[in-house]
């Protein structure tokens, strides 16, 4: 992946983030695609198809009233053609409730830059979030 590439993927998972934890549903919008072929699967829910039901989906979780926080580690970027994904573990904090989620975002380059077409975010115990952590602080984690 060419460095231009990477950073603008990278700008493009970060927004994601931003959006998430600051609940901008218009932001997060502005991220994705509009197309019936998107897919998003949050932690404990099944296959959301199609843009309106990922809309409704992001839509309703930002009606919680708790704050959120959604904090990314152990980013890795990768790219094929026009095709882009990034795996991340998910620190999530919503409340007094902390979720660690292992998670897969898909990017396409359009002519308005990096769009998401997929975000796959699967639960994990916190005990295995937390060898995740150790693992960081020894070196073994790499970012690409």
């Amino acid at each position: 992946m060419t460095g231009q590439h990477e950073s603008a993927v990278r700008e493009a998972n970060d927004a994601f983030y931003r959006a998430l934890s600051n609940k901008d549903i218009d932001a997060m919008e502005a991220l994705w695609t509009h197309e019936a072929g998107v897919r998003c699967i949050h932690p404990g829910w099944d296959l959301l198809e199609g843009w309106e039901k990922v809309r409704e989906s992001w839509a309703l979780i930002f009606r919680n009233p708790s704050r959120l926080t959604v904090t990314p580690t152990e980013v890795a970027i990768r790219q094929a053609g026009s095709m882009a994904w990034v795996s991340c573990l998910e620190t999530i904090n919503s409340g007094d409730a902390k979720t660690v989620a292992r998670t897969t975002n898909l990017y396409i380059e359009t002519p308005e830059g990096w769009k998401m077409i997929l975000h796959h975010a699967s639960q994990i115990s916190a005990s295995e979030g937390a060898a995740s952590d150790d693992d960081e602080e020894s070196g073994g984690s790499t970012v690409h």
